[in-house]
């Protein structure tokens, strides 16, 4: 009786974090889609930050790893040392592959001041 229960919270942990997943990235599509529409300099400005330099891969991954650690540990999986043991990978990971954002280019915002 008990391995059913947990099957089903384990059901519905995947499907609670495989909707997110969609419901994400259909908002992002959309958010790029109204802004290449409204002005589309500075969102294809915005998007060149946001997938430069595997930027876009990191986050994915990140996120990725965090809902698999959260669904295996729901599902009792995944013990307290090895939730923490990949929490931790993670927090250095992001914190050790941080860059400095670049400044933006001086003829982008001479663009921008004459607008």
């Amino acid at each position: 009786m008990n391995s059913s229960i947990f099957q089903d919270i384990g059901f519905w942990a995947i499907l609670s974090f495989g909707t997110i997943i969609v419901i994400a990235i259909i908002s992002f599509t959309l958010v790029a889609i109204v802004g290449y529409r409204k002005d589309a300099e500075h969102m294809s400005m915005a998007m060149t930050i946001i997938f430069q330099g595997g930027n876009s891969l990191r986050i994915a991954t990140v996120v990725l790893i965090i809902l698999t650690t959260t669904t295996l540990a729901i599902l009792d999986i995944l013990k307290e040392n090895g939730i923490v043991a990949i929490l931790s990978a993670i927090v250095g990971y992001v914190l050790g592959s941080m860059e400095k954002v670049k400044d933006i280019p001086a003829s982008s915002q001479s663009r921008s001041a004459d607008s």
